[in-house]
This record gives C-alpha cells, sequence and structure tokens, in this order.
C-alpha cells in the first residue's frame, strides 16, 4: 500500500472513530437525560402531595407554633404553612395524633355553622387505630361516651365538616359525633333549597368517602342527621347510630350516588325515614348496609 492511500484509511478510520465516539457520547447523554427526566417525574409526582401533622386537640386558629385541625386543614386548602402546621400540597393527608377533638367554636357560616374551615382541596383526615376507632372529633365531649345521650348544651349549634363543590374529602379511623343544627327552643321553618339545617355531621356538595369511621349522635333541624350530600357519597366498613334528622333520613340523606360497602345502620330516626332518605338517592349497597 502506498503512503497516500494508507494516509488517507487512516485519517478514514480517525473520522470514522470520531463519529463513533460522539454517538456515545449522544447516547450516554441521552440516557443520562432520560434519567434525569424520569427522577424529575418520580420527584414531581411524589412531591405533590404533603403530610400534616395534627399536634394539638386544641381548636380554632391559633398562634402557638403548634398545628391544630383547623389550621391543618386551612394549610391544605391554601398549599402554604398555617402557624405550626407544613403547607399543604396537592391531595393531603392530615394525621391526628390524639383521641378527642372538642370544637368549642364556630369556624364560619357557610350554608350554616361549620365548625371547622370549609373543605375546598383534596384532603385525607386520617385518626389512630385501624381495627377500633379512637380519634373523635366532636361538638360536644359527652357524645363522644355514648353518642344515645341527650345533648344538654346545644350552644354553639354547628355541624362539624362542610365540604365545597370542588373539594375532596376522604375519612379514615374518624369519628364524627355531636353536631347539632337546630336552635335551642323549637326549630325553625326551613327555605325550600337551603342547606343550613342539612347535615350535622357532614354536609357534602364535592366528594366525600368514609372508610372505617363511626357517624354517631348527630342532630339536624333538616334532612340527614348525620351526613347530607348532593353528588357521591362512598361508604366503607362504617356505622351510623343514633343520628337523628327532623325530616328525612336520620343517618344520610341527599341527592346523588350513594355507594355504601360493609357498614351498618342502627338507632337513627327522623320525621319522615329512619336511616336512609329521601328517595332521590341512588343507593347501592352490600354487605350489611
Amino acid at each position: 500500500m502506498n503512503h497516500s492511500l494508507e494516509d488517507s484509511v487512516l485519517s478514514s478510520r480517525d473520522s470514522l472513530n470520531k463519529i463513533l465516539n460522539t454517538v456515545d457520547q449522544w447516547s450516554m447523554t441521552m440516557s443520562k437525560s432520560g434519567y434525569l427526566l424520569s427522577m424529575f417525574v418520580i420527584c414531581f409526582s411524589s412531591a405533590h402531595a404533603a403530610t400534616i401533622n395534627v399536634n394539638t386537640t386544641l381548636s380554632g386558629m391559633r398562634s402557638d407554633n403548634l398545628c391544630s385541625i383547623a389550621e391543618a386543614i386551612t394549610a391544605a386548602n391554601q398549599d402554604h404553612p398555617v402557624d405550626g402546621c407544613a403547607s399543604g400540597n396537592g391531595e393531603d393527608t392530615l394525621l391526628l395524633e390524639a383521641e378527642n377533638y372538642v370544637l368549642s367554636d364556630v369556624d364560619n357560616i357557610n350554608d350554616g355553622p361549620n365548625g371547622l374551615p370549609v373543605i375546598q382541596s383534596s384532603i385525607i383526615i386520617q385518626g389512630i387505630g385501624e381495627h377500633t376507632i379512637r380519634t373523635f372529633i366532636s361538638r360536644d365531649a359527652k357524645v363522644v361516651v355514648d353518642p344515645s345521650i341527650p345533648f344538654t348544651d346545644p350552644n354553639p349549634a354547628m355541624r362539624i365538616f362542610r365540604v365545597e363543590n370542588d373539594g375532596k374529602l376522604e375519612l379514615r379511623n374518624l369519628g364524627v359525633v355531636g353536631g347539632f343544627l337546630g336552635l335551642k327552643r323549637g326549630f325553625p321553618e326551613i327555605e325550600d333549597g337551603s342547606l343550613d339545617f342539612q347535615g350535622a355531621g357532614i354536609l357534602s356538595t364535592g366528594l366525600l368517602s368514609l372508610h372505617h369511621v363511626e357517624i354517631g349522635g348527630n342532630i339536624a333541624a333538616g334532612n340527614g342527621g348525620g351526613i347530607y350530600f348532593i353528588g357521591q357519597l362512598e361508604i366503607s366498613n362504617s356505622t351510623f347510630r343514633f343520628n337523628q334528622a327532623f325530616e328525612s333520613g336520620g343517618a344520610v340523606a341527599g341527592a346523588g350516588t350513594l355507594i355504601m360497602r360493609q357498614s351498618v345502620a342502627h338507632n337513627n330516626s327522623a320525621g319522615n325515614s329512619r336511616g336512609f332518605g329521601p328517595s332521590d338517592v341512588n343507593v347501592s349497597a352490600s354487605g350489611g348496609a
């Protein structure tokens, strides 16, 4: 082989090696980019949720560097830290670390008086205990002991939870007891379409799910002593007892779809029906409902 041809071959070989090295580097860069992109997606997905620890049983909005239920709900709604509560971020889980949370004051007037801030985002509230419900949110501490006892002090009158149209609330391992909507000296006439006296335990016009929950000792002057809902309500492994409504649905009333699994209702009472009503609720039940 003459020198000219040999030089040409070597030059071509060098060019080919440079091209291959460039391809290898490009492939490695793309691989790293894909890895980084995957990590970004994973981190973004995992970051799009927050856990907020409720570390005080005191109610209301406070300035004590602790985190109450009201402050935790506000932090979740606003995706911003509130007092001692971490910031919410997407679908937030509120962990309740104690057994009894008694609401002493009305937080807001949204379709009637509510003891807690209105649920406006996607929130999970989880109590302690997997097999026995040990965490209760109530208006009256006496009702926690026995939901069948008559209330002795209806002031302040309030429901426990209000879920707005865009809100989504899931309750786990929790008791919601002792909500009261009415007046001490008799109940007022309720205007058609008013939600002010509906759902003493929970009023929901958003999405509501209950898993291993007790709804007990709630009294409403309107419909749905325990719960009044518009839309969809899903219930599993839960109990409704000693709830009262002066119109219909001592346990549950509303308009929409009720999906109920492995749940029971007993000793509920109402003016027009005992447990569930009215007839415009589409009930899908199984396992002891």
